[in-house]
Formats: structure tokens, C-alpha cells, sequence
């Protein structure tokens, strides 16, 4: 939503401003693989979109082992993605600093 996001920037400019939070060189390639991962899982998961009619006539079994097929498919796309973009897990690492503030 357009307040989440809202949400989202505020923080970001305020962990910025107050040195929480430094941003190094790879940022932008970073950005650009979670994007390209965000595209495939929407792509992945755009088939698999049921009607309300099929939600409100499905069992609850039906339900939940749809949904759980949805969250499995989208989760191995996108970190698939993120992989063969060269995404290491080593990339997701909090590191501590001298004054024990993290950063990316």
C-alpha cells in the first residue's frame, strides 16, 4: 500500500540520516536482482491467481493446500532467481562496526 511504503522511505531517510544505516558500493546491482526475483515470482504466481468464486466453493483442505502450493512455488522462484542472479548468501550478513551500529 502507498502507506507502506510511505512507511518504508521515511525510515530509510531517517536510518540515513542518523548514520544507522550506510549504504556501500553494489547497492544499485543489489536493487536490481530483487526487483528481477520480485518480476519472476509475479510471473510465477499470476497463473496459479484463482477466482472468488473458486476460493468460496473450495474446501478448507482445498484452501490451505493451495495456498501452501502458491507460497512454496513463490519462495523457490524468487530465491532461485536471486541465486542465478549471484546472490550469496554471505550478502545478507549484518556486519558490526566499531561504534555497534549495522549496515549493509
Amino acid at each position: 500500500s502507498v502507506a507502506a511504503l510511505l512507511n518504508a522511505w521515511l525510515l530509510f531517510r531517517i536510518l540515513r540520516r542518523d548514520a544507522v544505516l550506510t549504504l556501500r558500493a553494489g547497492w544499485p546491482q543489489y536493487l536490481a536482482r530483487l526487483a528481477a526475483a520480485n518480476l519472476a515470482m509475479l510471473g510465477a504466481l499470476w497463473p496459479l491467481m484463482r477466482s472468488i468464486d473458486w476460493w468460496l466453493g473450495a474446501t478448507i483442505s482445498g484452501r490451505v493446500a493451495w495456498l501452501c502450493l502458491s507460497i512454496g512455488v513463490a519462495a523457490a522462484v524468487y530465491f532461485l532467481v536471486l541465486l542465478l542472479l549471484g546472490l550469496k548468501p554471505a550478502h545478507l550478513r549484518l556486519e558490526r562496526h566499531a561504534t555497534g551500529s549495522t549496515s549493509r
